[in-house]
């Protein structure tokens, strides 16, 4: 039983940290297992991670193609040198 409330209070400290209650929990939980965490579970969050970098190339392609860019270009200057 204390187990679960540490657990519930850990996943209650992130959804403060980034100010975002998550709708499942068990999500929540997956997406912070490591691989090889959990016995019957080897892989912990990797295909929550493939999957989340799909859809980040995904959207970064919708992104450029939306607004004209090709791949060469920056969205936005950030100041830093190596930017350039």
């Amino acid at each position: 039983m204390d187990a679960d409330w540490d657990r519930c209070a850990k996943l209650t400290f992130i959804e403060d940290l980034i100010h975002y209650v998550f709708r499942s929990r068990d999500l929540l939980e997956l997406a912070l297992t490591a691989a090889g965490a959990e016995e019957n579970n080897h892989d912990g969050n990797r295909k929550l991670g493939q999957l989340g970098v799909s859809l980040l190339e995904f959207f970064s392609v919708l992104v450029g193609f939306k607004s004209n860019r090709t791949r060469g270009t920056h969205a936005r200057s950030t100041g830093c040198p190596m930017d350039d």
